[in-house]
């Protein structure tokens, strides 16, 4: 599945959604978008990770075809990482890890997809970390 939100007049940002997308990397034309963020890393213990299955997504991506493209990392965060980031110890882990992936793939940068669930009100992000 591709998701496709305008951003600016000149930026398109499209999700790809590594385990349900339905089109071949080879398939896709990567002119269509201006950032490309790869969903999603999962959160652990020690901040963020790749699985297997979504390492490799993330090599046959990289390795389709990049030109001025920009791809990015999205961790899709709700009140469960909200709270794992309250703590400072947890947060360092965090940050040094998400530097860590960005740098291990030459990716352009990293999109927390907080979405308020269970409640949550847009204005509870301020006190949810």
């Amino acid at each position: 599945m591709i998701a496709i939100f305008m951003v600016e007049s000149f930026q398109r940002v499209c999700y790809l959604l590594a385990m349900i997308n339905q089109i071949p990397i080879h398939q896709i034309d990567w002119k269509l978008c201006t950032h490309w963020i790869l969903a999603f890393a999962d959160l652990t213990p020690n901040g963020i990770s790749i699985t297997p299955s979504m390492d490799y997504y993330i090599h046959q991506v990289l390795q389709s075809n990049r030109t001025e493209t920009k791809f990015m990392l999205s961790l899709r965060a709700d009140q469960e990482t909200m709270n794992f980031l309250s703590d400072v110890n947890k947060t360092m882990k965090f940050v040094e890890s998400v530097s860590n992936i960005l740098d291990h793939y030459q990716l352009d940068g990293f999109d927390l997809d907080y979405e308020c669930h269970n409640g949550l009100r847009p204005t509870d992000v301020e006190t949810a970390y």
